[in-house]
Parts: C-alpha cells; sequence; structure tokens
C-alpha cells in the first residue's frame, strides 16, 4: 500500500514540477519579449537618423530658441518649397537672416521617426563667394 501511495505522489509531483516548468517558461518568454519591445522602442526614439540625406532649400521665417540645463538650443524655422514649415537646428555662432533663403540637411530615418534638418548655409553666400 505505501508503495503504491509513493509512486502516486512521484507521479502527482513530477506533473506539478511540469506545470510549474512551464509557468515559469512562460513568464520567462514574456519578460524577453517586453525587454526586447522596449530595448527597439528605445533605440527607434534616442539613436540619430542614419537614413538618406539629402540637400533641400527653403526660406527662413523665423528663429526659434529653446532652453534647457546645458544652455540655450537654437533653431531656424524655415519653410520648404511643398509649404511645408520645419525646424533645423542653427549654431549659436551663426546669423539670422529672415526671408533668406537656406540649404538644410535632411536626414531620413532608417526605420522609424521624424526627418531632422539641419542648416548648412545661406544660398547668398554661396553665389557671393563664388562670384569673388
Amino acid at each position: 500500500m505505501n508503495r503504491l501511495y509513493l509512486m502516486k505522489n512521484n507521479d502527482i509531483n513530477k506533473k506539478l514540477d511540469n506545470l510549474i516548468w512551464k509557468e515559469r517558461q512562460k513568464k520567462t518568454i514574456s519578460i524577453i519579449a517586453i525587454c526586447i519591445l522596449a530595448g527597439i522602442l528605445i533605440l527607434t526614439l534616442f539613436l540619430p537618423p542614419l537614413g538618406k540625406s539629402t540637400q533641400v532649400t527653403g526660406e527662413v521665417i523665423r528663429l526659434h530658441g529653446i532652453q534647457s540645463k546645458k544652455g540655450q538650443s537654437l533653431y531656424l524655422i524655415v519653410k520648404l518649397g511643398d509649404n511645408l514649415k520645419v525646424m533645423a537646428s542653427i549654431s549659436n555662432t551663426s546669423q539670422y537672416r529672415q526671408g533668406k533663403k537656406v540649404n538644410l540637411l535632411k536626414i531620413e530615418p532608417l526605420i522609424a521617426g521624424r526627418d531632422k534638418y539641419y542648416f548648412q548655409d545661406y544660398v547668398d553666400e554661396n553665389r557671393s563667394n563664388k562670384n569673388n
């Protein structure tokens, strides 16, 4: 009788161990999947765009400054040819010329996100330098 009782207990213990192992496996897979998705989201948001870069031309509408703990960041608000208004970062030492045409470097994201624009130079400066 004791042997039969022990055999049944061993079978029950093995089944319980299998159920517990399967539940732990499900939780582990869920945690790994969440970590992978969170990692992809963080990379998408914080990595610089690595996609195709092109030069675009637009007209300066205004200057915009954003204050942060690191200082002030300056941006040109530029109207592109298709009436799209974009914000392009500009160095603090660059001059602001409202109404002038500028060349911007447009960098498209590799996977997801927004296009980023960087000030290159004023179109008028290029022409005057070539004439001299």
